[in-house]
C-alpha cells in the first residue's frame, strides 16, 4: 500500500526555510557540504541497489535510447549516475544496431578523440579539458539552439564557456569505449557545482559521452522543445515547487517527448513499512551524518520523504500541468517509485 497525504507541500521545506528562495539554497548548501562523500554514501545507504533503480529507469526508456538523434536531459543530476546508466544503456542499444548492420564485422571500429572531435557532433570552444582532449568538461555556458530558436539563456555559473548546438545533426555521431554511435551526448545538469565536478571527473575517467552543465532546475537555460527524454532520480523532492518544476520539464520537452522521475516514497503498511521507517529515520541519519560530517542532510532526507506528495498525488499533478499517458512502477517494496508521462 501507498502513502496519500492529504496536504503535500508546494516543494521541499528544509528546517528553518521561510520561503522557495531560501529552500533552494538551503538545498544547495547541504549537498554542496555532502558532495565529497556523496556517492560513497549513495552505494552504502542503499546496499548498492541504487545502481539497480537507475539501470531499469534506462531500460524503461530503450525505445528512445536506441535512437541516435534522441536529445536526452538529466536534470537535479548529482554525480552523474543516472546520466551514465542511460550512456551505458544507449551505447550497448546502438552497438546491436550496428553490429546487426554490419555483417561480417566482430567489433564496430572506435573512433579516437581526434576523430570524434572531426566529426563535429561536439562542438566546444575555449574549454581546457574537454571530451575531445580527454579531460572533464569545465563548467560554464551551455549553448543549445533548435532551429527556428532564439539562443539559450546562459548558464548560472561561470566559468570557461562551450557550446552545444542541438540543431545540428552530425552524419555519425560520438563516439567512446562505451559505444559506437550516438548524435548527441547526454546532458547532465545540476544547481550544486561540487556535485557537477565529480561527475565530469567520472565521465573523463570512463570516456563517457556526457555533458555536465550547471543550471536550475526550475530556471534551465534551454529552449522550448528541446529535448525527447527528461528524467531525474532522487532530485525532484528537492526542487522548492513540484508544480513549476513539472512546468519547466514541459517546456523543454518536445511534443511527445517523455518525462522519467525516478523518487523514494514512504509504503505505508505490512512489515516492511515499519522495518523501512526504523531504517530511514534511525540508522541512515546516523550513519550519513557520521560519515559525511554532516548530520543535517542525513536528517533531511527521512524528512523530505515524509513530506514529499504520494504517487498518486504526484501522479495527479503530472496530469494537471499537461502531461498524459502518466504510469507509476513501484520498485523494493513501494518505497522506490517511477513515474513515466508523455508531454502532449
Amino acid at each position: 500500500m501507498i502513502a496519500t497525504q492529504k496536504h503535500p507541500l508546494p516543494g521541499t521545506r528544509p528546517e528553518g526555510a521561510r520561503d522557495e528562495r531560501e529552500a533552494a539554497a538551503r538545498v544547495r548548501d547541504m549537498f554542496t557540504r555532502i558532495a565529497p562523500r556523496y556517492d560513497f554514501l549513495n552505494h552504502l545507504l542503499s546496499f548498492s541497489l541504487d545502481h539497480v533503480w537507475r539501470r531499469r529507469t534506462a531500460k524503461k526508456f530503450l525505445h528512445i535510447l536506441r535512437r541516435p538523434d534522441a536529445r536526452i536531459l538529466d536534470l537535479c543530476c548529482g554525480t552523474g549516475d543516472l546520466a551514465f546508466a542511460l550512456n551505458r544503456t544507449r551505447a550497448r542499444v546502438l552497438r546491436q544496431g550496428t553490429a546487426s548492420a554490419v555483417p561480417n564485422s566482430d567489433e564496430t571500429p572506435r573512433a579516437s578523440a581526434p576523430e570524434v572531435e572531426a566529426r563535429g557532433s561536439l562542438a566546444l570552444s575555449g574549454v581546457e579539458g574537454s571530451p575531445a582532449k580527454g579531460g572533464p568538461l569545465s563548467s560554464g555556458v551551455l549553448t543549445l539552439e533548435t532551429e527556428g530558436s532564439t539562443p539559450a539563456m546562459e548558464s548560472t555559473l561561470g566559468g570557461r564557456s562551450f557550446s552545444f548546438d542541438i540543431s545540428k545533426t552530425p552524419p555519425s555521431g560520438v563516439s567512446t569505449p562505451e559505444g559506437p554511435q550516438s548524435s548527441f551526448p547526454i546532458i547532465g545538469s545540476d544547481f550544486v557545482e561540487p556535485m557537477l565536478v565529480r561527475a565530469r571527473e567520472k565521465a573523463a575517467a570512463g570516456h563517457r559521452a556526457v555533458v555536465f552543465a550547471a543550471a536550475d532546475a526550475l530556471h534551465l537555460p534551454f529552449p522550448d522543445a528541446s529535448f525527447d527524454l527528461v528524467t531525474t532520480a532522487f532530485g525532484f523532492r528537492n526542487l522548492a515547487n513540484y508544480e513549476e518544476g513539472l512546468r519547466e520539464f514541459a517546456r523543454v520537452l518536445k511534443r511527445g517527448g517523455e518525462l522519467g522521475i525516478l523518487e523514494f516514497t514512504e509504503p505505508t503498511s505490512g512489515p516492511i513499512a515499519s522495518l523501512f521507517r526504523f531504517y530511514f529515520k534511525n540508522v541512515l541519519p546516523r550513519i550519513g551524518g557520521a560519515i559525511s560530517g554532516n548530520a543535517e542532510a542525513y536528517k533531511y532526507l527521512p524528512g523530505s520523504v515524509s513530506k514529499f506528495p504520494s504517487p498518486p498525488e504526484l501522479a495527479a499533478l503530472m496530469q494537471r500541468v499537461g502531461f498524459t499517458d502518466v504510469r507509476v512502477a513501484s520498485r523494493n517494496f513501494a518505497s522506490v517509485i517511477l513515474h513515466s508521462a508523455t508531454r502532449e
